[in-house]
């Protein structure tokens, strides 16, 4: 898959980390999010920034694999990744938080398919 933006396509030649996208939203300032198979991106309209795990940072991302991407009321970014569970962006400060989920309550994967925020402050893993 390829990004575009009006009559602009956007791939890893000009800054997406992954052509393989697997979701994608838009946050109130109007940046994109891109979840992709090496890591996540964030498009402002002109270039791209790429968030991606690495493996000494525990601010960083889970795992490189982002499968599905949410925003929340209080501007935070959710994610759920391939063997790393669910994490958030703060994007003021960049750093990401990782949930282990309680295996008595969920399947016990840590491979998160989809994940949503509702206008209330849920997330739906």
């Amino acid at each position: 898959m390829i990004a575009q933006t009006g009559d602009q396509y956007w791939n890893t030649e000009n800054g997406l980390s992954n052509d393989w996208i697997s979701d994608i939203i838009q946050d109130d300032d109007g940046y994109m999010w891109f979840a992709t198979q090496y890591g996540l991106n964030c498009f402002d309209g002109y270039d791209f920034t790429h968030y991606a795990y690495e493996p000494n940072d525990i601010n960083s991302l889970s795992a490189n694999w982002v499968k599905s991407v949410c925003r929340d009321p209080h501007g935070q970014i959710w994610l759920g990744t391939f063997l790393g569970g669910v994490c958030k962006l703060d994007p003021a400060s960049k750093t990401f938080k990782r949930f282990k989920l309680n295996k008595k309550n969920s399947p016990g994967s840590k491979t998160i398919c989809d994940i949503l925020c509702t206008q209330d402050g849920t997330i739906w893993v």
